[in-house]
């Protein structure tokens, strides 16, 4: 349908959505749907973005990217020699599917609070501060719960069966790294929204690389830190491992009342876990791929990173 024939901006937004759209849009855009929103689609007419404004805005983060892409690749290739994959090797598989949670939940929140921000729902401290609550309370209740689901496949279809202890290692490795990433990054792309809207500047064009270039790196470092402290205290402290998962998982219901109060959150916390889902099943495939494929051509896991990652920021740049 061509920008002619869907009718004032303003009675678009302000249409309801039928349920079957509900599916196909962003949760998040359903409800400003269904919202009364004149001011906001005002200043939304009055804003364009030159080709030349958004190459200049985009190139030096875009950099940033391919530079944080590449350090992850060479992380990735050293960690074949740590500890943490050398004693416990199917733990390689869940390498994807955590660094893709950067992807599904970073880079998605990024694309929430930059719509939010050109919006105009950013523009007090009382919105910033209950737009940053909401979504950060989003993200870990989903990071808890979708690393958690991702350690069965690995534990599962592994070539060695794990250990009870074994098994709590990698699940709170898991949990912790998705959690702590998250919270990192969340609080990052929050900063730089904020920062983006003071300096006039669009905060889709920076948001989404800078998620790219730090989210691997980062997500790497803790999985990689965290498994091998775990590791050494597996055997003794075993009982610490399911009391630290207890809290994790506490943290995440409290996290999901916090973000089932906000009119946005919502209907993400209800509608969005399909997607999430869909997207960790591909990723687990790819982690056994990967795990196979480093066995055979070791230098290929310097490269994931850099092919996965471009390929999630080129498509999220054109969205």
């Amino acid at each position: 349908m061509r920008a002619s024939d869907q009718g004032d901006p303003a009675e678009v937004l302000t249409q309801p959505a039928s349920p079957s759209e509900q599916w196909i849009f962003a949760p998040i855009s359903v409800i400003i749907q269904q919202m009364s929103m004149k001011k906001t689609v005002l200043n939304l007419k009055d804003k364009t973005e030159t080709n030349t404004a958004f190459f200049i805005e985009t190139l030096v983060p875009f950099l940033f990217a391919g530079l944080g892409l590449i350090f992850a690749g060479l992380l990735l290739e050293d960690a074949e020699t740590w500890t943490f994959f050398t004693e416990l090797p199917d733990a390689v598989t869940l390498v994807p599917t955590l660094v893709g949670l950067k992807g599904n939940l970073e880079m998605t929140l990024a694309a929430r609070l930059s719509t939010l921000a050109n919006l105009g729902f950013m523009e007090t401290n009382k919105q910033r501060w209950q737009v940053a609550s909401s979504n950060m309370a989003l993200i870990q209740t989903q990071a808890i719960v979708i690393s958690s689901i991702a350690v069965i496949p690995a534990v599962l279809l592994g070539e060695k069966p794990f250990a009870v202890c074994d098994f709590f290692c990698v699940l709170l490795s898991a949990v912790a790294t998705a959690s702590f990433a998250s919270l990192l990054l969340g609080l990052l792309m929050i900063g730089v929204v904020i920062m983006a809207r003071k300096f006039k500047v669009n905060p889709d064009n920076i948001t989404t690389p800078v998620a790219a270039s730090l989210g691997d790196v980062s997500t790497l470092f803790i999985l990689l830190g965290l498994g091998s402290v775990l590791l050494r205290i597996r055997e003794q402290y075993c009982w610490v491992l399911v009391l630290a998962l207890l809290c994790f998982y506490v943290l995440a219901g409290f996290a999901a009342v916090v973000a089932s109060e906000d009119q946005f959150t919502v209907e993400v916390l209800k509608h969005g876990w399909w997607a999430v889902l869909a997207a960790m099943s591909i990723t687990t495939l790819s982690g056994f791929v990967l795990k196979s494929s480093m066995h055979k051509f070791p230098p290929i896991a310097a490269f994931q990173p850099l092919i996965n990652g471009k390929s999630v920021f080129y498509l999220y740049s054109k969205g």
